[in-house]
């Protein structure tokens, strides 16, 4: 399961994330620093064998989306 610190901006004093559960344990698997606060609930996709994570950032006129491409095996 993914996901990002969201609106409210995760822990105090600590830079916006995105978070990867193992959705069987609960356990965190990892995480990865992203530029802003997730604005929506992350997607994945699969194109040409490449696995994706976007997610979109910020609101108003700054909103953008993020596309992280994963590790291939």
């Amino acid at each position: 399961m993914i996901y990002g610190t969201g609106r409210s901006g995760g822990v105090p004093g600590q830079p916006p994330k995105l978070f990867a559960v193992d959705k069987a344990t609960g356990k965190q698997v990892g995480a990865v620093e992203i530029p802003a606060k997730t604005t929506a609930v992350p997607m994945t996709f699969l194109h040409k064998g490449t696995q994706y994570i976007v997610f979109a950032t910020g609101a108003g006129t700054t909103t953008s989306l993020v596309a992280l491409k994963l590790p291939g095996r």
